[in-house]
């Protein structure tokens, strides 16, 4: 099995902690239902570096390399070092729950239904890694979720040297952000992600800027802020600041890709030319009568751990010239990806919406039908090549180990 579940990503830390000395594997906390969130800690090691598994529900990156994690940890540990190794295994462990059918279920192949009815990504105001504390300007938020309580006392009590929330992307073309004052290492990463999966055609954040190829700044919230007031851009924000906005360490968030395009994405060029623009707005047309129809009027009524389909309708509205416009400039590859990334973004939050309110028309089945006809399948990723590129940007960060 390409990737840990999680009992057995629980059994190998809990192993680990047992065979090796001057390591723990204790409960940090506890989330919304309840459910346990562990910190392993190794000491001895040259630095401090905390390691965030599952800052997102869909993301189990963690469950691929959390064994070489610890097998790198062996080996950089020191007589006499003081720093110490923080590793959180699964930090959204309710939220990994509900999405460990699909990514344990996958061995060469991603059922493309079956991903669609099983994976789940709550709003951003109700995701771990989106609820730190933050004050800006106007702005305020200060109702950190439980889970990311969690890791702030861990971030509190050691102040790590070194940050790494452990992210994925689902499809191809990897590309990393990194803390300014690790900018010298993106020619290297650079490298590392253009062997990997390609180099990226365009920055996927518009007010972070660009290292090198594929590498880019740090998104803090406070950028998105003005970002959104210097464009006149009316996105409401509900949500906090990441991992990387509160805590002082020297942050990477390497965006992996763990699928590959099944077919070539040109082909499907003329299609995105003539249907992406409808789709999305007959998106925002089905969520606005869905909405009506279980009579949410914003956001926050939401409940707690259900997907909120209703902030890709805030933000889609205000983005869809912004679409319209960049699928007119964009290539034929770049039209293609465009056009399987966002069917795959509106059939699963829609089959969310249904699976919260089984009430509601199966209003997911047209976009889902449509994604099927081109990609019944998503083949996975070169796994092994994944997980080594992770290591590699892990080692390229990290100071070298002195003997």
């Amino acid at each position: 099995m390409p990737f840990l579940t999680l009992s057995e990503m629980d059994e190998f830390c809990r192993r680990f902690a047992q065979e090796n000395p001057r390591t723990s594997y204790r409960v940090t906390g506890y989330s919304r239902l309840g459910n346990p969130i562990h910190l392993l800690s190794i000491a001895g090691m040259p630095e401090s570096a905390l390691f965030l598994g599952f800052p997102h529900p869909g993301e189990p990156l963690m469950s691929l390399v959390l064994p070489s994690l610890l097998e790198m940890a062996k080996a950089r540990r020191q007589s006499g070092a003081r720093g110490v190794w923080l590793l959180v295994p699964i930090w959204d462990v309710d939220g990994a729950r509900w999405n460990g059918e699909w990514w344990t279920a996958a061995t060469s192949l991603v059922d493309v239904g079956f991903l669609v009815s099983h994976f789940f990504r709550p709003g951003p105001r109700w995701q771990v890694e989106w609820t730190f504390p933050i004050h800006y300007n106007t702005y305020e938020f200060a109702e950190p979720l439980l889970e990311t309580q969690a890791v702030m006392t861990i971030m509190d009590r050691y102040h790590p040297e070194f940050l790494f929330s452990v992210h994925n992307a689902l499809f191809p073309e990897g590309y990393i952000l990194l803390h300014d004052k690790l900018a010298s290492h993106a020619p290297r990463l650079s490298q590392l992600i253009a062997a990997h999966s390609g180099t990226r055609a365009y920055n996927p954040i518009p007010y972070v800027r660009q290292w090198a190829p594929s590498v880019y700044g740090l998104p803090h919230l406070s950028r998105e802020l003005d970002f959104f007031r210097e464009h006149k851009i009316p996105v409401p924000i509900d949500y906090g600041g990441a991992s990387f906005d509160y805590s002082h360490a020297q942050s990477v968030v390497a965006e992996l890709p763990i699928l590959k395009w099944p077919l070539n994405p040109c082909m499907w060029a003329d299609r995105a030319a003539q249907r992406l623009p409808s789709l999305w707005r007959q998106f925002n047309e089905t969520l606005e009568m869905a909405f009506r129809m279980v009579g949410l009027k914003k956001s926050g009524e939401v409940p707690l751990l259900v997907s909120n389909p209703y902030y890709f309708l805030e933000r889609s509205q205000s983005d869809v010239a912004l679409n319209e416009s960049r699928l007119a400039k964009a290539d034929p590859l770049q039209q293609g990806k465009d056009y399987i990334e966002s069917l795959l973004t509106m059939a699963t939050h829609l089959m969310l919406l249904k699976r919260q309110y089984p009430h509601l028309p199966p209003s997911h089945q047209p976009f889902l039908e449509e994604l099927l006809s081109i990609a019944p399948h998503f083949p996975l990723a070169d796994l092994e090549e994944t997980q080594r590129c992770y290591m590699d940007i892990v080692q390229t960060v990290l100071p070298r180990r002195q003997d």
